[in-house]
């Protein structure tokens, strides 16, 4: 953090987030940690990196159910897609994709800053479901 208000954001900065630090100890994200700077030595690892690759393996788990089913339309691909109700990329925690009303986890983990690490966040706290979350998703009408 090249900023003057580093010493301030590294003492009370707390970021909620549905993935786990960069620089994390999950051995899916140090896997992908280590791929991806043996490809990109100079290129720094950040959340940006860690969510592309989340996203490319879910859609990869989607389009290989797709392939099996013999159906790779649009339609055929998204409900490959949505029978995920348990997918788990190696990356923090598993996740539902079967209700496109709800989010595909209610668990969030709080990050903190540390200019020491790749990525530059640190877990604060592991991935929980916060008080009241499940009520407030329950209960939306939209």
């Amino acid at each position: 953090m090249r900023t003057p208000a580093a010493p301030a954001l590294a003492a009370s900065l707390h970021v909620v987030s549905a993935a786990p630090p960069a620089g994390s100890d999950l051995p899916g994200v140090r896997a992908m940690a280590a791929a991806y700077g043996k490809k990109f030595p100079d290129a720094p690892l950040d959340s940006g990196v860690l969510s592309g690759y989340h996203a490319a393996r879910l859609m990869g788990t989607g389009l290989a159910a797709a392939c099996e089913a013999g159906d790779l339309t649009r339609a055929g691909v998204v409900r490959a897609h949505r029978a995920q109700s348990s997918a788990d990329a190696g990356l923090g925690m598993p996740q539902d994709f079967s209700d496109v009303a709800r989010p595909a986890s209610l668990k969030t983990y709080v990050l903190r800053p540390d200019a020491e690490v790749p990525g530059g966040l640190v877990t604060a706290e592991e991935a929980r479901e916060a008080p009241g979350v499940r009520a407030y998703v329950e209960g939306r009408t939209d």
